[in-house]
């Protein structure tokens, strides 16, 4: 005898409860989260959804949420050296999705990762806050062409009052290209549970007069470029360098507006190293819940399942700026590298030297 045996749920789905109404935004949080965590667990089996949106997920009456329908789904399996392998099942260049929640990759026809159920999760978390979809258009096409060349509203102009650092994480899941979105799911969902933790992030800085905005680029690609040269010089050691949080830079003396500084110059350095291959980078609105706090580098670690730490000090002397920064492997609690570099207010000079 062949049967299939389903649970049986006890519940509605989301979508159900939107028709209702928008959600609390702290409300929408916990649903996200819980979202997330399902698709980590998805992804760390090799399986993409593919079409995530309300009317797929299920809210139980006793409070939990399921990921339903997982018709679409695609699963990607790893060979013996753990890397993924091309699927074989789903035809090359199929538009698969729903229109609406498709990551723009799905739009096209590419193939899609897990990258691309975070995006479809960012229409979600932003629909449920705003009480409509983040792409409507009146068919489909149009849709899907929001989705490829527009952003959706802010959310303050939907008459929501939401924390800006839960802004900047749906804007953050909503990026069109999916290297500059988390990572994984797991990403996400730390970052969601930092906006429930109380932690706001920065609102937007203001702009720094000229000089400030040229130190801060002449500083910042000074950073990037030692700090990625001492990622690919570690990359051939034993245990790799595969994960890393770069923490706020430390405005020594509080300066505001050296404090600006060294946040862009964070900023920069996450921006930029996220384009590093193979590097899972810590994204801002995680690593700024710890501006300000004494950091334990074996529990930020922990915390962010990171293989290291990227620290900084900036200090303005007169006309010069010295940023200070420090690589270190947070399991062993060691310094893996070191360097300063110092520039005047105009960019004639620049003096750089590594601290082992």
């Amino acid at each position: 005898m062949t049967y299939a045996v389903t649970e049986l749920l006890e519940g509605e789905t989301l979508r159900s409860q939107l028709e209702r109404a928008a959600l609390p935004w702290r409300k929408a949080v916990e649903i996200g989260i819980a979202i997330a965590d399902g698709l980590a667990t998805a992804h760390s089996k090799g399986i993409i959804h593919r079409d995530l949106k309300p009317e797929n997920l299920f809210l139980t009456s006793d409070g939990r949420v399921k990921i339903l329908d997982f018709g679409l789904a695609r699963w990607t399996p790893s060979s013996p050296s753990g890397h993924a392998e091309a699927p074989t099942l789903t035809r090359e260049n199929a538009v698969l999705g729903t229109a609406g929640y498709m990551s723009p990759e799905q739009v096209r026809g590419t193939p899609a990762d897990a990258r691309s159920d975070i995006f479809s999760l960012g229409c979600v978390l932003w629909e449920m806050v705003a009480g409509q979809r983040a792409f409507s258009r009146e068919t489909s096409a149009q849709t899907m062409t929001a989705i490829l060349e527009a952003h959706p509203p802010e959310l303050a102009t939907t008459g929501k009052q939401v924390p800006a650092g839960l802004e900047g994480v749906i804007a953050h899941c909503l990026e069109k290209n999916a290297q500059q979105r988390f990572h994984s799911a797991h990403d996400l969902a730390l970052a969601l549970r930092t906006t429930l933790g109380g932690s706001e992030s920065a609102r937007p800085l203001p702009a720094l007069p000229l000089p400030g905005r040229r130190w801060t680029m002449l500083a910042a690609c000074a950073a990037v470029f030692v700090l990625a040269a001492a990622v690919y010089w570690f990359a051939g050691r034993a245990k790799p360098i595969d994960s890393l949080a770069v923490m706020p830079f430390v405005n020594v003396g509080g300066d505001p507006n050296t404090e600006y500084l060294s946040d862009g110059i964070t900023e920069n350095l996450i921006n930029n190293l996220s384009q590093l291959p193979k590097l899972r980078v810590v994204p801002r609105s995680l690593v700024f819940s710890y501006k300000g706090r004494e950091m334990d580098p074996r529990k930020v670690g922990q915390d962010l399942h990171v293989r290291a730490i990227l620290t900084g000090r900036v200090v303005q002397r007169g006309d010069s700026l010295n940023i200070q920064t420090e690589l270190v492997d947070v399991g062993e609690v060691s310094q893996l590298w070191g360097a300063s570099s110092t520039t005047a207010s105009s960019p004639r000079s620049w003096r750089c030297r590594k601290r082992s």
